[in-house]
């Protein structure tokens, strides 16, 4: 674990901790969820669970460029339109997230 250089005092470097710690156990899902619409084939949204929600707006923006469809943050949750678990893990990798942290099923 990489600690990084903070000035100030013991509580702002408890709150870095804290906040590292947290960092390196949250787990983040992936599944595929389909919605059925009436008289539609039912369209698919992969769902991505356990982004921070301060960090959320950023990933959902990022995600959408690179793979290129739509999506949202909503719930606690990011939502993309399509069956495009394949292709978010390396993303999140490329964003700092670890491969023992992404769970796709």
């Amino acid at each position: 674990m990489k600690l990084k250089k903070i000035s100030g005092g013991f509580d702002e470097l408890l709150e870095e901790l804290e906040s590292q710690i947290e960092q390196e156990t949250r787990k983040i899902k992936v599944v595929l969820d389909e919605r059925k619409k009436k008289k539609r084939t039912p369209s698919k949204v992969t769902i991505i669970y356990g982004i921070p929600e301060e960090e959320a707006e950023e990933v959902v923006k990022y995600l959408k460029k690179k793979i290129g469809t739509g999506g949202t943050y909503k719930n606690g949750a990011i939502e993309l339109r399509g069956d495009v678990r394949k292709k978010i893990k390396p993303i999140l990798i490329e964003l700092g997230y670890r491969e023992d942290q992404i769970e796709i099923e």
